[in-house]
């Protein structure tokens, strides 16, 4: 099996332990060791993310946590301590239409909520990091030892965007 090559690694990994979803903030990390993974967040229980088929709006952030259960869906969660309101995330997620390109990919609304611009995942976990808004990382599907992110280059983002397109049209 290839070693994947991570550009980020997460610490304070607890694996198999589910987080607290309603009163929490966590940023939500679909299928974290492929390229470009699919991101959302969650405020207080309610779920929001910005897909190729539109949005995801106000989705109860514990029962999408049990479908990935009943999934097996490779899934972080990682502790936001920041100040937020879902007030504010409905109205960042109401600017965007769906996710179709780097202006308007599934991590632009996070980093928007975040004030942390950024282009790849990467660069807004470092952002987050050095500002110490990175608490404990919940695991599901995924080893301790690959909770993190792997290399990827802008190109692969967009790669993945347009085959998200043309699936969709099928």
């Amino acid at each position: 099996m290839e070693q994947l090559k991570f550009e980020f690694l997460f610490s304070n990994v607890l694996c198999n332990v589910h987080p607290n979803l309603i009163s929490g903030k966590y940023l939500w990390i679909w299928k974290p060791n492929e390229v470009a993974p699919h991101v959302g967040i969650s405020i207080s229980g309610s779920y929001c993310s910005l897909k190729v088929s539109g949005k995801e709006l106000h989705v109860e952030a514990p029962k999408l946590f049990q479908l990935a259960i009943k999934k097996s869906s490779p899934l972080l969660l990682v502790e936001l301590l920041i100040d937020c309101k879902l007030e504010e995330v409905t109205q960042i997620y109401d600017s965007f239409d769906k996710s179709s390109n780097l202006i308007s990919s599934c991590l632009q609304p996070v980093a928007k909520l975040l004030n942390a611009p950024s282009r790849k995942l990467t660069e807004l976990l470092f952002q987050l990091e050095k500002r110490k808004c990175i608490g404990k990382t919940y695991t599901l599907n995924v080893a301790a030892s690959e909770a993190g992110i792997i290399q990827y280059e802008l190109k692969d983002i967009e790669k993945k965007l347009i085959s998200l397109q043309h699936a969709k049209r099928r």
